[in-house]
């Protein structure tokens, strides 16, 4: 027996079961019949599987096939308005680190101690500005790779 080309592979993989391996030698029909809960086990006479199981596996390749080009097309159409969101949402990202507060020194002594209720409420206030911004960035971040991804998966 010959070993089974890519594209037998392809379509054996259209009717077996998602986690069952693929045949590696044509012998019998490995596609899963709903109605019987079994395989097909009939002689393998088109590559890997049974003629009428050939079909139903070219039909659902095709399908299959323009489903992906659809959403390749799709993609492509969307590029564009992804690339102007991920230019705004880097232009809003640098924003908020730079409003992000620093410590005004870097000396940890400065910290410790009896502080001015003044200051200390002003340090408070920005601490919880600090967290509102940056559950924001993280939002804002995660969003950014998001798009990232779908773009370098257009390219």
């Amino acid at each position: 027996m010959t070993t089974p080309t890519p594209r037998q592979k392809a379509l054996a993989a259209q009717v077996v079961l998602p986690m069952a391996p693929l045949p590696t030698v044509a012998g019998y029909c490995p596609a899963w019949v709903e109605s019987k809960g079994a395989e097909c086990r009939r002689p393998a006479t088109d590559g890997l599987l049974c003629r009428r199981h050939h079909n139903v596996a070219e039909r659902r390749l095709a399908a299959a096939i323009e489903k992906r080009q659809d959403q390749a097309a799709k993609a492509r159409e969307k590029a564009p308005a992804r690339r102007a969101r991920l230019a705004v949402l880097d232009e809003r990202i640098a924003l908020l680190q730079s409003r992000l507060s620093r410590p005004e020194t870097m000396d940890t002594a400065a910290y410790g101690g009896a502080v001015n209720t003044r200051i200390q409420a002003r340090r408070e206030a920005a601490m919880v500005r600090d967290v509102e911004t940056g559950a924001e960035l993280h939002r804002l971040t995660r969003e950014a790779a998001h798009l990232r991804n779908l773009l370098e998966a257009t390219a």
